[in-house]
């Protein structure tokens, strides 16, 4: 409750301290558009009011075939109605990659080149060393995050990523999309606090966050004493910008994390769910190639779980590239498309409509916040980003 006599420096440091629900409603905003002495605050409450209206309002309906395309992805059709009716039931797991962090986030690609900018820029690597480090960077990006972090030193390089990923409190609309489906928990590759932004700005509370050195609550995660009571933990299993020593981004990084066997038992149990969706990821993504190569191939070659994965380029997608990448990955992908730029960014508008379809589909999710469902496993590449107030990337 607000009333005019409310100082405009107590209403700010509300703000400052992320009550930021506090002027969410359209009778606050009405009532301090005609406060005359404060014009600069007005704005403030209908941007606010619009930023609510379009980030949590009433999901869109999409043209479905303009999205799935039968003719560039023969089998987008049968595959999505296949999904939703497997998410109605509320068992599917849920895996969700950089797609979700776009527009806010660029992809490892477009992160990676700046820092090798920048490295040569700081004259830590010579410029000789650009070709052969560009074209690393869609071969082998871990191993050439290492090479980043020799040059730069340990200390510098783990700066700069803590300070790149620190996003504030902004999220992106497909963080605030799978925060409302009824999902369980969620398990992040994302150094950001994206997830966890969308989810108090939805639920208006905070979410119980974890993290892979928590190991008493990663063994209560196994037996699933996390969940239930209306919780519905997120687990940054590759570390978050609280901890830059701890975040797995480089070779060396993965090799070590990995080389512990309860974290890749880990991994596996969640490959081997009742369903899987993966969300935002392609193929060529360094985590998901490294599944492949080493956990999926111990495990059942059926193709239970989904995946909705970006592809980009005007090819179409040939029914044997479909049946291989189904069983290189153990599913069965649903593609959407994915319009770069020249400076690296993406356009995965299509993800996020296809997310509010299958929102659509769970008429009460809106209204569910402790409802039991699914759990999200969500990853993201690394990306640039700076503070801002909460509010999802326009």
């Amino acid at each position: 409750n607000v009333s005019r006599d409310m100082s405009v420096s107590a209403i700010s440091h509300a703000w400052e301290i992320n009550y930021f629900r506090l002027f969410s409603s359209s009778h606050c905003c009405a009532q301090y558009q005609s406060f005359s002495t404060n014009t600069r605050l007005g704005f403030w409450c209908q941007k606010r009011r619009i930023d609510i209206k379009n980030s949590e309002g009433h999901m869109k309906k999409t043209d479905l075939t303009r999205i799935l395309d039968e003719t560039k992805f023969p089998g987008n059709d049968a595959a999505f109605s296949d999904l939703k009716s497997v998410v109605s039931q509320g068992e599917t797991l849920a895996f969700v990659g950089a797609g979700a962090s776009s527009p806010l986030l660029p992809t490892w690609g477009a992160l990676l080149e700046a820092l090798l900018n920048e490295a040569i820029a700081d004259g830590v690597l010579g410029a000789e060393d650009a070709l052969q480090l560009t074209q690393q960077i869609r071969s082998d990006p871990l191993e050439m995050a290492s090479t980043l972090e020799d040059a730069f030193g340990s200390e510098v390089f783990r700066a700069k990523l803590a300070k790149r990923h620190n996003i504030g409190h902004q999220y992106t609309p497909t963080h605030l999309a799978t925060v409302k489906l009824k999902l369980k928990g969620f398990v992040t590759l994302n150094y950001d606090k994206g997830l966890a932004n969308a989810f108090v700005n939805h639920f208006n509370k905070l979410p119980e966050v974890i993290r892979s050195g928590d190991r008493f609550e990663i063994t209560r995660w196994g037996q699933g004493d996390v969940f239930g009571d209306g919780r519905r933990p997120i687990l940054h299993w590759h570390g978050d910008t609280s901890a830059p020593d701890s975040m797995i981004f480089t070779a060396d990084d993965y090799n070590k994390f990995y080389a512990l066997a309860e974290n890749e038992t880990f991994i596996q149990e969640l490959w081997r769910a009742k369903q899987l969706l993966v969300i935002g990821f392609g193929f060529r993504d360094p985590f998901l190639t490294r599944l492949a190569e080493s956990v999926l191939r111990g495990l059942p070659s059926d193709t239970r779980h989904f995946a909705l994965i970006g592809w980009k380029g005007d090819e179409p997608v040939s029914a044997i590239t479909r049946r291989q990448l189904s069983k290189k990955f153990r599913l069965t992908p649903i593609f959407h498309p994915v319009i770069g730029d020249e400076n690296g960014a993406e356009n995965h508008e299509a993800l996020l409509e296809l997310l509010e379809n299958i929102y659509d589909e769970q008429p009460d999710a809106a209204h569910s916040s402790d409802a039991e469902g699914s759990l999200a496993i969500v990853t993201s590449s690394p990306a640039l980003a700076g503070e801002a107030p909460v509010q999802a990337a326009q």
